[in-house]
């Protein structure tokens, strides 16, 4: 079958890192471009209808109309392969016209390869996202995003893993900090971290809400030796926009509290 020209469209959702990470957010950036490729495979049998020709005699009246069938192409069906005048390709199932089932999409500019379920032409169901050599998401996806339970492994060895919504992190999950050893357990919101417990390395522990990446309202300190310190955190923004904490203690609970 010779090779024809198609279009896919598709749409970009970005997704944020915390701010406390200082790596790049590439990873989290959805691909969509509009672009031509050729395809090679199967096809669903194209519709038919009838063409008619008008016809004149050689003084201008009419003469019965030729008619000729023609036969149109096919959508896209079963097992195939898209090459993008990019070097992008696509190699896996279709139905209806769609990527659809299992399939392995590679990028080649950007360096990325997905390999995974498919719905509707979009990214929907388990894949791996390979972001280059060093970030790779395994997981879930919905609509083209990142959805459900999934594990993001980030250039820095950083690690966050657990629930998604809309390619962000949303939901409960846990954030591993491979510099610091410190780790982020509990609730997060639109990408955003907003309630649950930071722990160091050295085992101390904070349990509260978190606001603008940072502890917010009532929380807790607890320290290995068994000391609970009781309190709360204030936020201010300075003139510079950075946000100011100030810790205001209420109780003390432990082996040298009260």
């Amino acid at each position: 079958e010779k090779s024809v020209s198609a279009s896919l469209r598709a749409g970009a959702r970005p997704h944020r890192y915390p701010p406390s990470s200082p790596h790049s957010d590439m990873a989290d950036d959805e691909d969509e471009e509009v672009i031509e490729y050729n395809y090679e495979g199967p096809r669903e049998e194209g519709e038919k209808f009838d063409l008619q020709i008008k016809r004149e005699d050689e003084d201008g009246n009419p003469k019965s109309p030729r008619v000729k069938q023609i036969t149109l192409l096919g959508a896209r069906h079963g097992t195939g392969k898209a090459t993008y005048p990019s070097g992008d390709t696509y190699e896996g199932e279709y139905a209806h016209g769609k990527r659809e089932g299992q399939g392995v999409y590679t990028y080649k500019s950007k360096g990325w390869r997905y390999e995974g379920q498919f719905k509707a032409g979009l990214r929907h169901g388990l894949g791996v996202m390979q972001y280059g050599r060093a970030e790779k998401y395994h997981g879930f996806w919905k609509d083209g995003h990142k959805a459900g339970q999934g594990t993001m492994f980030y250039a820095n060895k950083d690690i966050y893993t657990g629930e998604w919504l809309d390619g962000k992190k949303h939901g409960e999950g846990t954030y591993y900090y491979f510099e610091t050893g410190g780790e982020l357990e509990g609730v997060w919101d639109s990408g955003a971290f907003v309630h649950g417990t930071w722990v160091d390395k050295a085992g101390l522990k904070y349990t509260g809400r978190f606001e603008n990446q940072l502890p917010s309202s009532d929380g807790e300190y607890a320290f290995k030796s068994g000391l609970v310190v009781k309190g709360f955190h204030r936020q201010t923004k300075a003139a510079d926009g950075t946000v100011q904490l100030q810790w205001v203690q209420t109780d003390i609970i432990g082996p040298d509290g009260a």
